[in-house]
């Protein structure tokens, strides 16, 4: 029986719900005309870009 640690299952626990929200975000995005959401999407990936260190 493997003993994972803590930290290792929340860091995968957030690596899936990042990578399913995010592939879902991005099907919206192609899948959606309006140019609302797709400005909104840019502004949070150039603010997320942007983020200080």
């Amino acid at each position: 029986m493997k003993v994972i640690s803590p930290a290792g299952v929340q860091r995968r626990m957030m690596l899936f719900a990042f990578s399913t929200s995010s592939r879902y975000f991005i099907s919206l995005a192609s899948s959606a005309r309006s140019d609302r959401l797709r400005s909104v999407m840019s502004l949070a990936r150039t603010s997320s870009a942007r983020r200080p260190s």
